[in-house]
């Protein structure tokens, strides 16, 4: 039913003239995002986003999707603080 929907469209976009809608590409970064979030949920965000990406897009990644949680900006602080004193301690004794 959905697919005789989407051709339905599409004939309809051609008949009009007007570009057909590419399909959106799913990078390997957006597929490792999805699985976090669907393996570890808002604390594997909070925790490991800022972490393995970078703190601003860790950040942007998990206020959008967890935005509207009121927890979501003191467990960021918190995994921020928690990394921060797990790589300190690592470079501590590695050198």
């Amino acid at each position: 039913m959905a697919h005789k929907q989407k051709v339905k469209k599409l004939e309809e976009l051609e008949r009009k003239g007007l570009p057909i809608p590419k399909k959106k590409k799913f990078s390997k970064t957006n597929k490792f995002i999805i699985r976090i979030k669907h393996k570890l949920g808002i604390y594997g965000i909070c925790f490991w986003a800022p972490f393995f990406l970078s703190v601003p897009i860790g950040s942007i990644i998990a206020a959008k999707f967890y935005g509207k949680q009121h927890k979501t900006f003191p467990l960021i602080i918190l995994g921020m603080a928690i990394n921060s004193l797990i790589m300190t301690g690592v470079a501590y004794l590695l050198f």
